[in-house]
């Protein structure tokens, strides 16, 4: 297998979601934070992700209603919406 073979090969693994920023809890919720987190042998980072992405799990319908309705407001399709967003092709939605 030639570099080149082995460079196209890798160009195709998906790269991670972006990291992101969240401000700081307050020092109760970090406390219990740590404590989760050291009863799980994880850091507290990897606890908070884990409960972030339950989270978003939990409230998908929700989320999916919430863009539904939004789309319409625009006279859109959820579908065209959510790209959109994905991408960065709009901008935060404010109130009239």
């Amino acid at each position: 297998m030639e570099a080149s073979e082995t460079v196209r090969e890798v160009s195709f693994i998906p790269s991670m979601a972006k990291r992101f920023w969240a401000g700081p809890l307050g020092q109760h919720d970090d406390d219990w934070l740590t404590v989760w987190a050291w009863l799980n042998n994880r850091s507290k980072s990897a606890q908070a992700s884990s409960v972030l992405s339950y989270r978003i799990r939990t409230q998908r319908k929700q989320i999916e209603e919430m863009l539904e309705y939004t789309a319409q407001r625009l006279g859109i399709e959820p579908d065209e919406l959510r790209l959109k967003i994905l991408e960065g092709e709009i901008d935060q939605l404010k109130d009239d």
